[in-house]
């Protein structure tokens, strides 16, 4: 336990010394489907709303897939093909924002088309998430 933290003396007695470390688990998928167009899957988002998945490929697109079915629905060339590292969804705005080496583009969810685009200074370094 951490100094400073407090916890009931009834707790106490089911927590492990190894409680506060984060552990993961790796299950095996219960059904695979090919992205069209992919190579490798670098990002994925949920889109509650939408009930749809965002996938960013290695190879420069965007996949949307309706969860439900699992049945990829759209695809689309990102304006940069190269590093698309992260991608993030806002669920009321419907967009999608794609963060690459040096650009983040903001992308509307229902179409795919580029919103907004906006470009890092040279002397920054790469984008790697998005919150």
């Amino acid at each position: 336990m951490r100094s400073g933290k407090h916890v009931p003396q009834a707790q106490k007695s089911f927590l492990s010394p190894q409680a506060e470390i984060p552990s993961h688990l790796y299950t095996r998928p219960l059904l695979k489907k090919r992205c069209k167009a992919a190579d490798r899957v670098r990002a994925l988002s949920y889109n509650h709303r939408r009930r749809e998945m965002a996938v960013v490929s290695l190879n420069g697109y965007i996949h949307c897939w309706n969860a439900a079915k699992f049945k990829q629905v759209m695809s689309k060339k990102l304006p940069h093909n190269m590093e698309n590292v992260c991608l993030a969804t806002d669920e009321e705005a419907h967009m999608y924002a794609v963060g690459s080496k040096a650009n983040t583009d903001l992308l509307d969810a229902r179409t795919l088309q580029v919103n907004y685009r906006m470009t890092v200074c040279h002397f920054t370094p790469s984008i790697l998430n998005i919150y």
